[in-house]
């Protein structure tokens, strides 16, 4: 819900628990704090604007995340990534990706 109510520029800070994934589609920074882990879904930052950043700091995520056509710059730092692989599936032929998925991002 925090992520949804936020407008470009805004700072969440993730407290100590366990969350879901958000998609972030605008410049944020996501910073957590001691113990703060994401572990249901996929975090994502997709379509982020030109121009704008989008910052994930100090936070476990253990379930993958995933970077998708974003024209503006994203920062991981200090992030620990784990969990599975993200499958796409083309035709009849199911590719299994990894763990930190990047997709036509100009600035990672």
């Amino acid at each position: 819900p925090a992520v949804a109510a936020a407008t470009a520029g805004d700072t969440l800070l993730v407290r100590s628990g366990s969350y879901s994934a958000p998609t972030i589609t605008r410049g944020l920074i996501v910073r957590g704090t001691a113990n703060a882990r994401v572990t249901t879904g996929r975090v994502a930052v997709r379509n982020l604007p030109a121009g704008e950043h989008c910052s994930i700091i100090d936070l476990v995520m253990d379930v993958g995340v995933d970077l998708e056509f974003c024209a503006g710059s994203v920062v991981l730092d200090s992030c620990r990534i784990t969990g599975p692989g993200r499958n796409l599936t083309a035709g009849q032929v199911t590719y299994a990706l990894c763990t930190l998925l990047v997709f036509d991002c100009r600035h990672v």
